[in-house]
């Protein structure tokens, strides 16, 4: 392939591709990319879901926080970034690797992980344990993946595992919002502003009831919220159980 090709070929647009997630041996960390191409099938290619699969080796095997720092990653006796221009050239399309992270467990814990059944997206959630063993439990395991898929796959995506962890600009534009709508509303307007405030709060519970992970309620049983789900399984095995963080990559986004 001429270098004229090359150059022309890198310039088209990656609409498709995949996120991939790799959860460690120990099962306290994990890696997570999104790997781009030009059409949906080259990422159900089986020469492209390889190269995916060994990018993400050579990611989880490696300090790289970021796409820049995988790309210089030594993989095939060259380089992550050189191994996907070599890729362009045998499947025929533009190929990009737009982000990689990873996250970890600090002390004892697990990670959960779901990746949706197209690869378009990608949920990896930390969890704190108060003993080592409780990671290895199978009911414990049940509800890992679990709560990966409500992430997945809740109505209105979760922001934050707490209300701290919610965008200040976000909590000030709903703030507003409400109280513009009041002012708007004649009957009211004429309310107390102390009043307006108390109502306010109470709106403003059911937003971060809809956004913040542990208030969500669960998508499997929506006559339950994540809490009382995780609080549940502490107890069934004996144990503290607490959602630390995690992270919800959709392809595009």
């Amino acid at each position: 392939m001429s270098q004229g090709v090359k150059d022309k070929i890198a310039e088209r647009s990656t609409d498709e591709g995949v996120i991939a997630v790799k959860v460690g041996s120990c099962g306290k960390s994990a890696v997570f990319a999104e790997i781009l191409c030009e059409t949906d099938f080259a990422a159900r290619n089986d020469g492209f879901k390889a190269l995916v699969n060994n990018v993400l080796d050579a990611g989880a095997g490696s300090s790289a926080t970021n796409a820049e720092e995988l790309g210089a990653i030594p993989l095939e006796e060259t380089t992550v970034d050189q191994v996907l221009k070599i890729a362009i050239n045998t499947i025929g399309e533009n190929i990009r690797l737009k982000r990689f992270g990873r996250a970890a467990v600090d002390g004892d814990g697990f990670v959960g992980s779901y990746v949706h059944t197209n690869n378009k997206l990608g949920v990896v959630v930390g969890f704190k344990t108060g003993k080592a063993e409780t990671a290895g439990n199978d009911e414990v395991k049940t509800l890992a993946r679990q709560i990966a898929m409500h992430v997945a796959g809740a109505p209105i995506p979760p922001l934050s595992i707490d209300r701290d962890g919610v965008c200040k600009d976000l909590i000030a534009k709903e703030e507003q919002t409400i109280r513009d709508v009041m002012n708007n509303d004649p009957k009211d307007s004429k309310k107390p502003e102390n009043i307006k405030d108390k109502i306010i709060g109470g709106k403003m519970n059911r937003f971060y009831a809809e956004r913040v992970l542990p208030e969500q309620k669960f998508v499997m049983d929506d006559k339950k919220s994540i809490k009382e789900v995780v609080e549940a399984t502490a107890k069934s095995v004996g144990d503290s159980i607490d959602i630390v963080w995690f992270e919800r990559w959709a392809l595009g986004a």
